[in-house]
């Protein structure tokens, strides 16, 4: 820096341009601690966000044992558990049969044609995974 030369020939830097070897020293120690920092702040914002997933986990967790189909499962005033395990669900008609399954939110965009059959297994299937079936 002390002989660097412009293409005129005059100096490019002043003496008030040049560093001393403390000045130096200490921009790279400055540079040093704060990279540090980061990296110690990196590792904390993992920390908190693999809490966070914990914590996010438990919550999803126990909203769906809430929101599980408990025994027994209900359509209106019915125990369909119940009807199932009787045999009783061929009484619906068969609007009444896609109502059930609407309100248990049993996909029937599938099924065609005009018969109580493929409504009643759906309804039996999730009667089948209740709690009163399992045990």
């Amino acid at each position: 820096m002390m002989s660097a030369h412009a293409p005129d020939g005059c100096l490019l830097f002043t003496s008030d341009d040049f560093l001393t070897a403390k000045q130096v020293s200490g921009f790279f120690s400055r540079l040093s601690s704060k990279k540090t920092l980061e990296s110690s702040e990196l590792v904390d914002d993992i920390e908190v966000a693999a809490r966070e997933a914990a914590m996010d986990r438990y919550i999803v967790n126990q909203a769906a044992r809430e929101l599980a189909q408990k025994h027994p499962i209900v359509y209106e005033s019915y125990n369909l558990c119940e009807l199932v395990s009787r045999g009783k669900l061929n009484k619906f008609s068969i609007p009444v049969l896609i109502n059930m399954c609407s309100s248990l939110g049993i996909d029937i965009s599938d099924v065609t044609g005009k018969r109580k059959k493929p409504y009643i297994d759906r309804v039996e299937a999730i009667c089948r995974e209740c709690e009163c079936k399992k045990k």
